[in-house]
């Protein structure tokens, strides 16, 4: 029998599944897996309990598949998990090769917590001192804590409990967190144009938290990322990676008056706009930056009078949302070869790779080692990279050599390097060799 063809994997392009945790049996991997590879998936979003663990087949044929799971535990804050039990959880997930784990979810909303505990004062260090004993037992792991993703705008202006969280974090002390997390974003774009709320708050100055100037916009679009990324890069001196969630438009929304209301012709179009500005083919303007890792269209699917049922991509009554199989026959034809290809072949195109070989190092660590190392002195009379301390620079190279392990240079700066289109390898301290990617 011959093997259907699967489309090149994506390198950011991601779903989330079902809005429940009822479809992890081995035939829903057998039904969905074809279909993610098909659309070209490399990671899936997964809802989860803190209670009890999706089971190892289903997570294990996703990671095999070359498609990497993000665990989100919808934690409640009024009943927290034991640390305790969330440690063997964790360590079950640890062990199967997931690296990604959001805590928590929408904590800027007041439907997330009680009228009471949203009445009282420091809402942003009453939610630290509930996601801070998660992230510890995950780092704890060597799994990447995600902080939660906001409601765009929200009970809690969403911007401003960003900057509160990110400060709290950075007051309390600690520094390992911020060098090993990730945060999230909720993409929503409405029917706001795609290009809404592009250049953050340096473009829009006026934008400020719960007032948004007429003739100004915000980050409550696809172009949250702008936003983000400023706010973590003003704070911690350097961006931190992002994961996006819930991206793209929804056929019917109207929610704002400035614009018509979504057809599924539209929706289609501007989701194949963000996959393209994901592969780097679209204007250079719409280019997503590298610290964006993931982005998450969907839900897949959600089971007749779910909330989510209307905007599912495959429908419970077999049809599917014309998007699906647009996306299925863009990936197929935009692999990434491709896009590498003509990056560099076309007279006058732009060439995202200038650099060849680029060897990523530690300043501390090469002040330590300096040309002493036999390794290091074996690898560069070999290679002849070009040798440096930035990831802005690295991103720039075809091929990328990362010298040191996860808690030098945790996984991810790996999955930027990979979201540029970077091939990047891992060399141990004792010299051994890891692919990270192909």
């Amino acid at each position: 029998m011959e093997e259907k063809a699967v489309p090149i994997q994506q390198p950011r392009i991601g779903f989330h599944y079902f809005p429940d945790t009822m479809h992890y049996r081995e035939s829903d991997i057998t039904r969905w897996l074809p279909e993610l590879q098909s659309l070209g998936a490399s990671w899936i979003t997964l809802f989860a309990h803190d209670d009890f663990a999706i089971p190892e087949p289903f997570i294990t044929s996703l990671i095999k598949a070359n498609i990497k799971p993000i665990i989100h535990l919808h934690s409640s804050t009024l009943k927290p998990c034991k640390a305790a039990n969330l440690k063997a959880l964790l360590t079950a997930y640890a062990n199967w090769g997931v690296q990604y784990i959001v805590f928590f979810d929408r904590p800027n909303q007041i439907s997330s917590w009680s009228p009471t505990d949203w009445a009282q004062n420091k809402l942003v260090d009453r939610f630290l001192d509930l996601y801070l004993p998660c992230a510890e037992v995950a780092l704890s792991l060597s799994l990447t804590p995600v902080l939660p993703p906001l409601e765009p705008g929200g009970s809690y202006w969403d911007t401003a409990f960003l900057r509160d969280l990110l400060l709290a974090i950075k007051r309390r002390g600690y520094a390992a967190l911020l060098d090993h997390m990730a945060l999230s974003a909720n993409a929503k774009l409405g029917n706001r144009p795609l290009e809404w709320g592009a250049g953050g708050p340096e473009r829009w100055p006026s934008t400020k938290p719960y007032y948004t100037p007429k003739g100004s916009q915000d980050q409550c679009g696809f172009h949250i990322f702008d936003w983000y990324l400023a706010i973590s890069a003003a704070i911690c001196e350097r961006p931190i990676p992002l994961i996006l969630f819930q991206v793209g438009c929804r056929v019917g929304d109207a929610s704002d008056p400035q614009f018509p209301a979504v057809t599924p012709v539209n929706q289609t179009s501007r989701h194949l706009e963000i996959a393209q500005a994901l592969a780097g083919s679209s204007n250079q303007q719409d280019i997503v930056p590298p610290q964006v890792i993931s982005i998450n269209f969907g839900p897949l699917w959600a089971a007749p009078g779910d909330s989510e049922a209307p905007y599912a991509w495959f429908q419970a009554n077999g049809d599917k949302l014309p998007v699906v199989d647009s996306l299925k026959n863009w990936a197929s034809s935009h692999n990434s070869v491709t896009i590498a290809a003509a990056a560099t072949s076309a007279k006058g195109r732009f060439n995202p790779h200038p650099i060849a070989h680029y060897l990523l190092l530690n300043e501390e660590q090469w002040g330590k080692l300096n040309k002493n190392s036999p390794i290091l002195r074996a690898f560069t009379q070999k290679y002849k990279p070009t040798i440096g301390f930035s990831l802005s620079e690295a991103a720039l190279a075809h091929r990328v050599t990362i010298f040191g392990g996860p808690h030098i240079f945790p996984e991810t700066i790996v999955d930027q390097l990979s979201a540029a289109g970077c091939t990047v390898e891992r060399i141990q301290e004792d010299g051994t060799v890891i692919a990270s990617n192909n």
